[in-house]
């Protein structure tokens, strides 16, 4: 008798955790279907160049970028850029286009911003140095110890108004583990190891946050959609830390249009927009602001969505070097022209800005002619 119902109670908790599996699934894959905020998957494929003191994709290799969004093939050349074999020895002219992510370009090649400024172009050679988490520091290493060696006419700094104003002194921490760049001593322990694997797991085969994982981590960080409120108020607003942060984005350019100067070489300074500030000032505030405490240190800062471009124009212009505000020539459709979930640039987009960095260059460069016959 007693064999018998602890056989019964075995069978039920045996079944009652298959049931709570099965509804736990179900309730998984209905809260997927209207998840959006989802992984980006990219190949383990990044090296060091100490020569440059950069971060590179492996030279002569194949990876894949991949979320709900895109699945693109990314190929290095032999210096672990995105971009085609280049020989230092230059047959016509030459822009040289600096930068990260954007202008990297999250779509095919043949799509990415340099190959269409390319395509533009039937007398210049356009090349291209990029990739993500790339700032002015990285654009500074490439440009004084390597790009000028291909003697550009022009080099292209693209200014992403986004992480790229940041303070160029703190360490960014950032290693390489197992072909992947991570924050240095983020994997200490085995439990590290399980979470990088877990997220890894996640991000290529599931391509999406687990819910249960997401829990977890709101748990552990209760605060933190007043952090992420608390980061895009003061990044567009003229609080100290974002003007000593601006201050430093201007020096670091003033620094390389010197150094070209001395080579005799154009510097114009491309400034791409981030996503939330195409928000009116209204939707800005009642998406971010209204998140902060009324007893807040950025409740009194003087809030300006286009306060970086503006800052960073005119101090800019008034050390006479050349620069682009992308953001007029976006924002009518930039709906069309940036993805849902992928926060850059599509295809469409990347043919807007580049159309419109061809049109400038021209006016003072001639050569630099654009053709007839190009996609619209």
């Amino acid at each position: 008798m007693l064999k018998t119902r602890l056989k019964t109670t075995v069978k039920n908790i045996i079944l009652f955790f298959i049931i709570l599996i099965i509804c736990l699934g179900i309730f998984e894959v209905i809260y997927r279907a209207g998840n959006f905020n989802q992984y980006t998957y990219v190949s383990p494929n990044f090296a060091y160049n100490e020569d440059i003191d950069v971060f590179t994709l492996v030279p002569n290799s194949v990876g894949i970028i991949e979320n709900s969004d895109i699945k693109i093939e990314v190929k290095a050349n032999s210096i672990g850029m995105r971009d085609l074999e280049r020989m230092y020895v230059k047959e016509k002219p030459r822009i040289a286009i600096v930068g990260d992510s954007f202008i990297f370009s999250h779509t095919d090649f043949e799509d990415s911003i340099s190959q269409q400024l390319q395509d533009l172009n039937e007398n210049a050679e356009i090349l291209s140095f990029a990739l993500g988490s790339y700032d002015l520091r990285d654009y500074y290493n490439w440009i004084t110890k390597e790009v000028h060696l291909y003697s550009p006419d022009i080099v292209i700094l693209s200014l992403y108004i986004g992480n790229d104003i940041r303070d160029l002194e703190a360490d960014r921490g950032l290693t390489i583990y197992e072909g992947y760049l991570i924050k240095k001593g983020s994997i200490k322990t085995i439990k590290d190891k399980f979470k990088f694997r877990l997220v890894l797991f996640l991000k290529k085969y599931v391509k999406s946050h687990s819910f249960f994982y997401k829990f977890y981590a709101k748990l552990k960080n209760s605060d933190n959609s007043g952090s992420i409120a608390e980061k895009y108020v003061k990044a567009y607003s003229n609080h100290p830390e974002t003007i000593d942060n601006l201050d430093q984005t201007v020096e670091k350019i003033k620094q390389i249009n010197d150094f070209l100067d001395e080579k005799d070489i154009e510097l114009v300074v491309i400034m791409i927009p981030q996503k939330v500030q195409f928000f009116s000032q209204v939707e800005f505030d009642k998406e971010f602001y209204t998140k902060i405490p009324e007893s807040h240190e950025l409740q009194d800062v003087q809030r300006e969505i286009l306060f970086p471009q503006r800052y960073l124009f005119e101090n800019l212009e008034s050390a006479g070097i050349e620069i682009l505000d992308l953001y007029p020539f976006l924002q009518s459709q930039h709906k069309d022209y940036y993805y849902n979930f992928d926060t850059h640039l599509n295809t469409e987009g990347n043919t807007i800005v580049a159309k419109e960095i061809q049109k400038y260059i021209n006016n003072a460069h001639p050569v630099f002619e654009m053709k007839e016959n190009v996609k619209e």
